[in-house]
């Protein structure tokens, strides 16, 4: 671990629950703010992207009126390249006291052929991980770690395949040693694939016909990206996700609604 890993953690994560408390009288009357760090899975894509779409751009649909989301997540980027570039620098700046900022990475921490972005899952990538968590601290916000989405892969069986398994243990570990809260995104969206199987589950991913998307006239075939309805599908099992955690952002949530 890095220089991170040092008595700020313990102090500040110890008092956690005390910091929240002073803060949410404040949050009550005025907007609760949910950054968002990661990749392409996560990022707000434009309207000429259709039917591109991540997770983060529905997000805010499951929350009240007074919680903002604001997303710094960006294709291509892995927790390398997402430092190195100065993003996490600008979100330091905007942060204040009680915010939150998600953090998702591992998709392009993995991609071995790209050095320039790719990092070791039990080294580089954790230390980077919690570097970032580290910054929301200092800003006196609160840093959440999430395992990244799956991946649409079924082997030759029907079975889904853990694609990039390391870094996602990294991240739980990673998570547990410094008593970082973790949303397990990667046990929801891999249960949700295997309930809908290998054929239905092509619909929430990018896998369009020729000449029906502006944006895709050869078609395409994606097993990484999402469409809307799967980025609608995994913005509600993140919800989820929090709806069953114990962070107080979790108050900030419209009410679950039951058919």
């Amino acid at each position: 671990m890095n220089e991170c890993n040092s008595a700020l953690f313990v102090v500040e994560f110890q008092s956690e629950t005390e910091t929240v408390n002073r803060l949410t009288s404040r949050r009550m009357n005025t907007a609760m703010r949910i950054f968002i760090l990661g990749d392409s899975t996560s990022m707000t894509y434009a309207a000429a992207d259709a039917p591109k779409a991540g997770w983060g751009q529905f997000l805010g649909e499951y929350f009240l009126r007074d919680a903002a989301i604001i997303n710094h997540a960006i294709g291509g980027r892995s927790t390398k390249s997402f430092i190195s570039e100065g993003r996490l620098l600008r979100v330091e700046e905007e942060l204040q006291p009680g915010d939150y900022a998600l953090i998702q990475f591992g998709h392009n921490d993995s991609t071995i052929s790209l050095v320039w972005r790719r990092t070791f899952p039990w080294t580089s990538f954790v230390n980077n991980l919690l570097l970032m968590a580290c910054a929301v601290r200092h800003r006196g916000a609160f840093p959440v770690l999430m395992t990244p989405v799956c991946q649409r892969v079924f082997n030759t069986e029907g079975k889904i395949e853990d694609t990039f398994a390391e870094y996602v243990q990294a991240v739980r570990k990673l998570a547990q040693t410094e008593n970082i809260p973790l949303l397990d995104m990667r046990i929801k969206t891999m249960e949700l694939l295997k309930e809908l199987g290998a054929e239905k589950s092509r619909e929430l991913y990018m896998h369009l016909p020729p000449g029906e998307w502006p944006a895709w006239p050869d078609g395409l075939s994606d097993n990484t990206h999402t469409r809307v309805e799967g980025a609608k599908a995994f913005a509600g099992l993140l919800a989820s996700c929090i709806r069953e955690s114990s962070l107080e952002l979790k108050n900030w949530l419209k009410e679950e609604i039951h058919d």
